[in-house]
This record gives structure tokens, sequence and C-alpha cells, in this order.
């Protein structure tokens, strides 16, 4: 019985790395498409970061997630090239992109994150 529950998790856990790694390398794909930033590190990472994190969620809740990770990335280069880099900069482009999730997640969906 143990046998079968950890080749279960195993299945479980392979599905979610394969995912994972798909959804990486499609999200460096568009990034660098939109973007031509030769080496879109951020978009992996949060295309990872939206699947871990919408484990056992309902699909409306991870697409919810998706758009705002993406709008959140337009929001944040566009400040950058506005304000440049730096410490500074770093803090006013989080709290924006922040901000404006926020706002359209209350303007659009009715809730404030679920």
């Amino acid at each position: 019985m143990a046998g079968r529950t950890r080749l279960q998790q195993l299945q479980v856990k392979s599905l979610i790395a394969i995912r994972a790694g798909v959804a990486a390398a499609l999200a460096w794909a568009a990034a660098r498409w939109f973007t031509d930033m030769p080496s879109p590190i951020f978009a992996p990472a949060a295309a990872v970061a939206v699947i871990t994190s919408s484990l056992g969620q309902r699909l409306a809740n991870t697409i919810e997630l998706l758009a705002g990770v993406t709008l959140g990335i337009f929001v944040s280069d566009l400040l950058i090239e506005v304000t440049g880099v730096g410490v500074w900069q770093t803090g006013v482009v989080v709290a924006a992109a922040i901000l404006v999730a926020l706002a359209l997640s209350i303007w659009l969906i009715g809730s404030v994150w679920r």
C-alpha cells in the first residue's frame, strides 16, 4: 500500500514538473517574442510560480493569477522605461503592479484575492 501511494505521489509530482517545464518554455518564448529581450528570465520564473501556486485551485483562479502576473510584467516594463532601474524603482514598480492588479480584481471580478 505504501509503495502504491509513493508511486501516485511520484506521478502527480512528475506531471507538475512537466507542466512547469512547458509553462516556463512557453513563457520564455512569449516574452522573447513580445519584448525582444535577449534573456527574459523573469517570465519562466513567473510561469512556474503560477503553476505551483495554483495547485488545487479552480481554473478561473489560475487564469486570474496568470493574467495578474502578465499584467504585472507589462506594468513593470513600462515603469522601468520611465524610472530606470534601482532600489527605489524596484519598490515603486512592485507596488504599482500590485495596486493595478488589485484594482482590476475589484473592478472585473468583484473580489479581493479570494
